[in-house]
């Protein structure tokens, strides 16, 4: 590993776990949108793919518990937003959550592609979110799909769900 990438490593550890005022204060200054009543948890962190801070977008009252990482190109967090310990969001892509979307511990979305969530969507714990699909290796003629994944609103996933691309 570079020196340059240790030392970004080290800066967003120590950065993730400063205090929510003043992680959303810096964020603030570096362009990001962020709306009243946000919280954003110890060891959590919030990152643009390519640092352009001005692609976060966080409404009102949304709260962002410990040890949440999100890294992807835009972030769209809607008023009364809830992401639960330990989420990991992460890739080259867009991810926009609607009104009052839950989504419960320990999930994962894989962003290589867009995930959208539509107002009142529930996340239960544990749910994997792939934009990616390959079951085989593709080297070998397995086929090898992406896509998008689109959630309309009011819709609810137990705890443990798979949702695979093109949803």
């Amino acid at each position: 590993m570079s020196l340059i990438k240790y030392l970004k490593k080290v800066m967003l550890a120590g950065f993730s776990y400063l205090p929510s005022e003043l992680k959303i204060f810096i964020y603030r200054c570096m362009g990001a949108t962020i709306g009243k009543n946000t919280e954003l948890g110890f060891g959590s962190f919030i990152l643009p793919f390519d640092f352009d801070f001005k692609k976060i977008h966080i409404g009102n009252d949304v709260i962002v518990e410990d040890g949440v990482h999100i890294l992807s190109k835009n972030v769209f967090l809607g008023n009364g937003t809830q992401i639960k310990n330990n989420t990991k969001i992460s890739g080259q892509s867009d991810f926009l959550a609607g009104k009052n979307v839950y989504v419960d511990q320990e999930c994962h979305f894989d962003l290589r592609r867009d995930i959208s969530l539509g107002d009142d969507v529930v996340i239960s714990g544990g749910c994997w979110f792939y934009t990616h699909m390959v079951f085989h290796s593709v080297l070998e003629g397995a086929p090898f799909k992406l896509g998008p994944i689109i959630i309309d609103e009011r819709t609810y996933f137990g705890a443990n769900v798979f949702v695979l691309p093109g949803i």
